[in-house]
């Protein structure tokens, strides 16, 4: 997953469009006890070769992020709660048609195929992704913030 920040560039966003989806809660073992309708504005990079990759706006908000006590690693507690702007998250990871639109280059992936995510590539190659998406496109892609990403994971849960 990557996110997008202009707040040093100013760079515009695209023209955004509004798509629907839900969101599910479950309770411990596993069962839906509610389903919710969202709508969130979204824009698309069309990249080298027409290949697309869709941007998801995450709104602000507030989240207790962590684990409670007597849950999880010891690295995830206390629990304590995050303030998060609005950013911008790629809709679904990286696909290898994505990376090598941008990179031109092919890692060895263990399962080839174009909508597949990319795959054996290390931190550093990731964000050779970013600085590169963002000469393409003249925006700053970066990869997201561990409280970026939970935030987006929990989707308003």
């Amino acid at each position: 997953m990557i996110g997008v920040d202009n707040t040093e560039t100013g760079a515009s966003v695209p023209q955004m469009e509004t798509f629907t989806f839900e969101t599910i809660t479950l309770d411990k073992q596993g069962t839906i006890i509610q389903t919710r309708a969202h709508q969130a504005g979204h824009f698309v990079e069309v990249l080298p070769g027409d290949v697309t990759l869709a941007m998801v706006a995450i709104p602000a908000g507030r989240f207790l992020m962590g684990s409670r006590t007597g849950i999880g690693y010891d690295d995830e507690r206390p629990q304590h709660s995050v303030s998060v702007p609005a950013f911008f998250m790629s809709q679904c990871p990286v696909t290898q048609a994505q990376w090598e639109a941008v990179m031109r280059w092919t890692p060895p992936y263990r399962c080839k195929g174009v909508n597949r995510p990319v795959d054996r590539v290390n931190w550093h190659n990731a964000v050779a992704f970013c600085e590169r998406l963002s000469e393409l496109t003249g925006r700053v892609y970066c990869l997201p913030a561990e409280a970026e990403w939970e935030y987006a994971c929990r989707a308003g849960t």
